[in-house]
């Protein structure tokens, strides 16, 4: 299965894709140096993009392009169609525009990028797409920002259900509120592409993660040398920043376990 994770972060929703599906093979897009070095110490056979911007057209290209000459029975697919075999599409996309930590701007914050992430879900077509954002997302200018997603998707040929989950869903000790907006294609024949690379596959089991319902057992909270804070994290700026933007991995694992029931089929 081919994983494009935007926004990845420190790879939250590659950490909960390896544990939900077998074989993954992840491209990476974030312009954090702190959190692009994480992702090669995890990751380091995967490409890495510094910006969403510089996934254009002529790059899914040439990406599908190798993905053919290493798999050749993709070929005449990657002839047919001009986008990479991408399977499922993940991205946390800035959240500073809605949080209410923030200004809220909005839409006219230069960190709004969801028409970026739209346009890449247009180069790539997954079968599937889970995006996230604060639940300040779902208020702001009354659920335009909400609707627009919705409708975005809708318009490319998914059906989209927006959830708001937080992560005391799966027993973190904070709430910590997050809108999910999780989309399968409409397109039968990219479902069947989807099960059958997935089929027979073995499903988690909450036991082995470690962080279902165990969570709150031994939970310590380490006094960091940051001024004002106490919480937990690491004291380094960059590792907080970087824990501060991260998905909680146990509500994508949650979430992706219900794709391999197969969505609309």
């Amino acid at each position: 299965m081919r994983h494009l994770d935007l926004f990845s972060g420190i790879g939250g929703f590659a950490y909960a894709a390896d544990q939900v599906f077998e074989n993954v093979e992840h491209i990476f897009c974030d312009n954090d140096p702190f959190c692009r070095a994480v992702l090669r110490k995890h990751w380091p056979e995967s490409e890495i993009y510094e910006d969403i911007r510089a996934i254009t057209d002529t790059d899914i290209k040439r990406c599908l392009d190798e993905y053919a000459q290493v798999n050749p029975a993709e070929r005449d697919k990657a002839q047919s169609e001009p986008v990479i075999g991408v399977d499922l599409v993940t991205g946390g996309f800035p959240c500073q525009p809605f949080s209410h930590a923030g200004a809220r701007r909005g839409t006219s914050d230069d960190r709004y990028l969801w028409p970026e992430m739209l346009r890449v879900i247009r180069l790539t077509k997954p079968a599937w797409v889970i995006a996230e954002n604060v639940g300040g997302l779902v208020t702001w200018n009354e659920g335009m920002v909400l609707e627009r997603v919705c409708a975005d998707l809708e318009a490319e040929g998914y059906e989209v259900q927006p959830l708001v989950i937080p992560a005391a869903a799966v027993n973190a000790p904070h709430r910590r509120d997050r809108i999910w907006f999780v989309a399968n294609t409409i397109d039968k024949r990219r479902q069947r592409e989807f099960i059958k690379k997935i089929q027979g596959q073995p499903r988690v089991s909450k036991e082995s993660t470690g962080g279902f319902a165990g969570w709150a057992d031994g939970w310590s909270i380490p006094e960091p040398r940051t001024i004002g804070v106490h919480d937990g994290i690491p004291d380094r700026v960059d590792r907080t920043k970087a824990l501060g933007n991260a998905i909680v991995p146990q509500v994508a694992m949650e979430i992706m376990e219900t794709m391999t029931f197969g969505g609309n089929e």
